[in-house]
């Protein structure tokens, strides 16, 4: 394995970086902000018992049978959520809870949107779920409670066409979500709080970056995209602050700038090292899974010589990182036990963060789901 390289975030720009107090976050669409940040429906106020399950130990989650082209996993306040696009397009959903002594409990499978879609992406914040599909056009969001009952009724989010791995983040400090899309030339954020059209804020700094991700970071907003370098593709971290202000970067996650960058993501889940970063790093003779820390901390996941290397996801718990990808040996995982094969086989496949668990959502050849815990 070669050694990772540094995270070039511009440091000492980083440095002098200081944090905007956050805004306070008005209902979307007629929900009741002070409902989605403490449910009064029922549902628990807080994290549920962590899931009773040891490092490196896989658990069938259920009956349900998760089959089509795309799976999101989120966690709420109430467990864990699994949304997937079914073959013919349409969206549906699952949920999991645990009981005192941190046994799983699976919920009924439910259709959420007949669509077709032909992507998903997903966020949660508290008890709130977005889910945002799309068939070409402007994305459609549904906003969901944690049980997938529907918190209003489904609609245009009026963001344009979303891109990239993970274009929703839940919003920092309050209820509420935000995005980031492409707005003619240039990135924009969103913040779906709300107002109708959803306040934009433009990056007049990311002008021609592509496929841009946001993640809601320990103080900060983390947002990833994909810019050509000298030599070829490149993937950038940028700091957005509580104001949506542009607050540090756009630096490259590739401190030498001698490879080819691209797939990038951002975790959901920001640890005490930051939200966690992955990406593709190619050369000429082979392919690497890399992740780094908005604050620190990185490691190389997989192993010279692997090919059809892809999909690399990460997420951040309370000890570090835990990153998912594909190769041709199948679904690779990593963490302090380094890098192994989990499935030969898998269709579909997220990785997510349960109450400081690191855990792979993925299927088998049948739909069938499991969970595999990583421990970073």
């Amino acid at each position: 394995m070669r050694s990772a390289r540094t995270l070039d975030i511009v440091a000492t720009a980083a440095a002098a970086m200081a944090a905007v107090a956050a805004t306070t976050a008005c209902g979307r669409f007629g929900f009741d902000p002070s409902g989605d940040a403490h449910p009064s429906d029922g549902s628990p106020d807080g994290d549920p018992t962590p899931l009773a399950l040891a490092c490196g130990e896989t658990r069938s989650a259920g009956a349900a049978t998760l089959k089509g082209s795309t799976l999101a996993a989120v966690a709420t306040a109430r467990g864990l959520a699994a949304l997937w696009l079914d073959s013919t397009g349409t969206l549906r959903g699952t949920t999991w809870t645990t009981d005192a002594s941190g046994g799983l409990h699976e919920h009924a499978a439910v259709e959420l949107a007949a669509g077709p879609f032909s992507e998903l992406w997903a966020a949660a914040n508290g008890d709130a779920i977005l889910a945002a599909t799309q068939a070409g056009g402007d994305a459609t969001g549904h906003f969901l409670r944690g049980d997938l009952t529907k918190s209003q009724p489904s609609g245009a989010l009026g963001v344009g066409a979303l891109s990239g791995r993970d274009p929703i983040a839940s919003r920092r400090g309050g209820p509420g979500f935000v995005a980031i899309a492409i707005a003619g030339p240039k990135p924009a954020i969103y913040e779906l709080t709300g107002a109708e059209p959803p306040p934009q804020h433009l990056l007049v700094e990311l002008v021609d970056h592509a496929v841009p991700s946001i993640a809601a970071d320990a103080g900060s907003y983390a947002v990833i995209t994909e810019f050509a370098d000298q030599f070829g593709a490149g993937c950038w971290y940028s700091k957005v602050d509580d104001a949506f202000g542009f607050a540090g970067g756009p630096g490259s996650v590739e401190s030498t700038q001698q490879a080819d960058c691209d797939s990038a993501t951002v975790a959901a889940a920001a640890g005490p090292l930051g939200a966690g970063i992955a990406w593709m790093d190619r050369d000429p003779a082979n392919s690497y899974v890399e992740f780094a820390g908005t604050g620190g901390g990185g490691n190389v996941a997989s192993m010279s010589g692997e090919t059809d290397v892809g999909l690399p996801l990460v997420t951040g718990t309370s000890t570090g990182f835990a990153v998912a990808y594909r190769s041709s040996a199948g679904l690779r995982v990593f963490d302090r036990g380094g890098a192994r094969t989990l499935a030969a086989t898998a269709p579909l496949v997220d990785l997510v963060t349960w109450s400081d668990l690191a855990l792979v959502l993925w299927t088998t050849a049948t739909g069938a789901p499991q969970l595999t815990r990583l421990c970073p």
